[in-house]
């Protein structure tokens, strides 16, 4: 049936320090949401769709939903959703792009006592450009981040290296702005090589990351609904709540709609106490693969608060992703995750108005040829 709802599940961990980014909450969160909107289709007639509970592997810098976006997983569907745990409630968080370089620089070995002069020193050129990407930052735009290491300075202290390798994460506000930042990168990698006197190698490590396009009204009705169900959101592009009429949600088309959709009753089961709201904006330069997803379907992906002394991916924050007040958050953002799905199918009218706003999006979407290869 019509429209195709995808629910996405990741559930990958981190080396090590283990679900510090909450991935066991997001599956938790979306196989709840497929089963609310299963019953719910079941149980009202009235109701048409279809909805897909999609694992997605590998987001930890394995971009795995750029892979199944290239393989068909997606195909027809009409809007993808998800929800992610983070440190503040907002429901159309901004991510960055993201892409990683692998440079090689090859030089020509000498003995370092004996006869260096002999030697092309390929850990000068990877120093030299460590010092480059580190003179670039000044004039770097302040969503711009470049950072690297060395993975590989020689083998010996003795010896002149002759191969060094490094490897640079950048990111940046957009796609667009993001290929901007990587020429200024290549060219520091460049001039770092010709001073040197060795040759350099540029590789890029996997696809690029795009950067996420929280569709807004999407993103608007889950808010609604997220309130409605005593999960306060903050809209961190245009406030669309008064902070001194906290009821003014209930005077809304978004809170109505809440009420006229009949299977509002089915999630009764999924219904917790609120927590407190937090306020005013978020730039979040982290980056997910989900954005990928966002330049191809309109998408929803709210960031939900946990009680965590840590940030995302610190230990603090893995131990925070394991209990009972973290299982409690999850299903009650899997209820409002499940009526903004359900309200799709019910009403024609906002899934126009969700691809009348991807449209306008994407219009400028320069990478879609280059990126989705």
């Amino acid at each position: 049936g019509e429209p195709v709802v995808i629910i996405m599940c990741e559930y990958d961990a981190l080396p090590e320090i283990g679900h510090a980014c909450g991935h066991n909450l997001i599956a938790e969160c979306g196989a709840p949401t497929g089963i609310a909107m299963k019953k719910a289709l079941e149980s009202d007639s009235s109701l048409s769709g279809k909805v897909v509970v999609l694992g997605t592997p590998g987001e930890e810098g394995g971009q795995g939903k750029f892979y199944l976006l290239r393989d068909g997983a997606f195909e027809g569907a009409d809007v993808a959703l998800m929800a992610h745990p983070f440190t503040k409630n907002i429901s159309n968080p901004v991510t960055s792009a993201l892409a990683k370089l692998l440079v090689t620089y090859d030089g020509k070995p000498a003995h370092a006592g004996g006869a260096p002069w002999d030697g092309i020193n390929a850990l000068d050129a990877a120093v030299g450009a460590y010092v480059n990407v580190s003179m670039l930052r000044q004039q770097m735009k302040t969503d711009y981040r470049a950072t690297g290491i060395v993975k590989e300075g020689g083998t010996a202290a003795n010896v002149i290296p002759e191969h060094t390798e490094m490897e640079f994460t950048f990111r940046a506000k957009d796609t667009k702005n993001l290929l901007v930042l990587k020429e200024k990168l290549e060219s520091c990698f460049k001039a770092a090589a010709t001073a040197t006197g060795c040759s350099v190698e540029l590789k890029d490590e996997g696809p690029v990351v795009e950067n996420l396009i929280s569709n807004k009204p999407m993103s608007k009705v889950f808010e609604a609904f997220a309130r409605a169900v005593g999960n306060p959101m903050v809209w961190t592009i245009s406030k669309i709540y008064s902070r001194k009429h906290n009821d003014l949600h209930a005077k809304t088309p978004y809170f109505r709609r809440l009420r006229a959709c009949k299977a509002y009753v089915t999630f009764s089961i999924f219904l917790f106490s609120g927590f407190p709201s937090e306020s005013g904006l978020d730039e979040n330069t982290g980056s997910t693969d989900a954005g990928n997803v966002s330049h191809v379907v309109p998408t929803l992906h709210p960031m939900f608060a946990l009680k965590s002394t840590g940030i995302n991916h610190t230990a603090e924050f893995a131990k925070a992703t394991n209990t009972p007040d973290s299982f409690g958050l999850t299903l009650k953002t899997a209820k409002a995750l499940a009526l903004t799905a359900l309200e799709v199918m019910r009403d024609p009218e906002f899934l126009k108005e969700i691809k009348k706003q991807f449209e306008s999006d994407t219009a400028d979407d320069m990478v879609k040829a280059r990126s989705r290869l």
